[in-house]
C-alpha cells in the first residue's frame, strides 16, 4: 500500500523529488524499520507486516494516518511518534538517494565500513542530526536528520 507524506528539504534545490509530498510502501517503511532497530544494511527482511494493520484503511496513495492514538501515556506516544518518524525517515533516505550505509551520530568516530571513517565535530550547541549515511559504495556521504529537532537552533553541524 502506497502511502503519502508532506515533505520538505533543505536546501529545496537539492530534493530528490519536485513537489510538497513523496509516495513510500508501507512495506518500505517496515523494511527500514527492522534495518534501523537491527542496525542492519542487508537484505529486507520482511517480517513485521504491522504498520498496514495500524494504519486507517483510506487507500493507495493516501496520508499516513494510524486508526487511533499509539499508546496512551505521553511518555509511549513521544517515543512511537519518534521510532515511527525514523522508519519513515530511512525508507525515504533508501528509495530517494539510494543510500544504504547509515551510522548513528553517538561517538566522535564512526566507522562506516571499516574502509572509510568520518570525525565527528560539533561546530555549535544544538542536537546532532541522526545519521551519517551513504550509499553501498561510500559515495554520497549524506547527513540526515528524521523528524527535526527540538532545539530551538536546530540540530548542531557535524562533519570533518
Amino acid at each position: 500500500m502506497t502511502r503519502t507524506f508532506f515533505h520538505s528539504f533543505d536546501p529545496p534545490a537539492a530534493s530528490p523529488v519536485s513537489g510538497a509530498t513523496v509516495d513510500l510502501e508501507v512495506s518500505e517503511i517496515e523494511d527500514a524499520g527492522i534495518r534501523e532497530v537491527l542496525q542492519t544494511p542487508g537484505a529486507a527482511y520482511g517480517a513485521w507486516s504491522i504498520l498496514d494493520a495500524l494504519l486507517t484503511p483510506t487507500g493507495a496513495g493516501t496520508p499516513f494516518v494510524f486508526r487511533e492514538p499509539l499508546g496512551q501515556a505521553r511518555e509511549v506516544k513521544v517515543a512511537l511518534s519518534g521510532l515511527f518518524g525514523r522508519f519513515v525517515a530511512r525508507a525515504y533516505l533508501e528509495r530517494y538517494f539510494n543510500l544504504s550505509i547509515f551510522a548513528h551520530l553517538g561517538s566522535r568516530m564512526i566507522d562506516l565500513d571499516r574502509r572509510r571513517q568520518v570525525k565527528i565535530t560539533r561546530l555549535s550547541r544544538g542536537d546532532l542530526p541522526d545519521w551519517i549515511a551513504c550509499a553501498s559504495d561510500l559515495s554520497s556521504l549524506t547527513v540526515a536528520e528524521a523528524k527535526g529537532c527540538h532545539d530551538v537552533g536546530g540540530p548542531a553541524k557535524a562533519l570533518d
